[in-house]
């Protein structure tokens, strides 16, 4: 979504979500586009959470560096946030019905408009992201 068409629709319309879990598929402009929304036209949400796993850490890292890189150019503070660790997950092993558990990185960046001092309180929901 274009910053034209979020300006066109009414603010009921618009997703006012400060958080995104990046996919394979996703598409990396739109998600630079609703950060850029979230962080300089919303007032009341001071966050954009971004989380990835497995093969999407690699186009989460590469959101958040566009990101940056428009905050910046705008001359806006803002406060980088990483927490990196790792899920618990069990996937059925189809041979012999049995599950086979492994550990799977998790990688969630915070950017916010306001220094956080409490950040290293905050935990992450991992049954909703697993």
């Amino acid at each position: 979504m274009s910053q034209k068409d979020m300006q066109t629709q009414s603010p009921s319309t618009i997703k006012t979500n400060n958080k995104v879990y990046v996919k394979k598929s996703s598409k990396i402009r739109s998600i630079v586009s609703r950060g850029l929304y979230v962080l300089t036209e919303q007032e009341f949400e001071n966050t954009f959470t971004i989380e990835a796993q497995g093969l999407s850490i690699g186009k989460a890292v590469t959101i958040i560096e566009i990101l940056k890189r428009r905050l910046r150019d705008a001359e806006l503070p803002f406060w980088q946030y990483n927490q990196l660790d790792n899920i618990n997950v069990s996937v059925p092993h189809t041979a012999s019905m049995t599950s086979k558990e492994y550990f799977q990185s998790l990688l969630v960046f915070y950017v916010s408009k306001m220094f956080l001092d409490v950040f290293w309180t905050w935990k992450l929901d991992v049954q909703k992201i697993v």
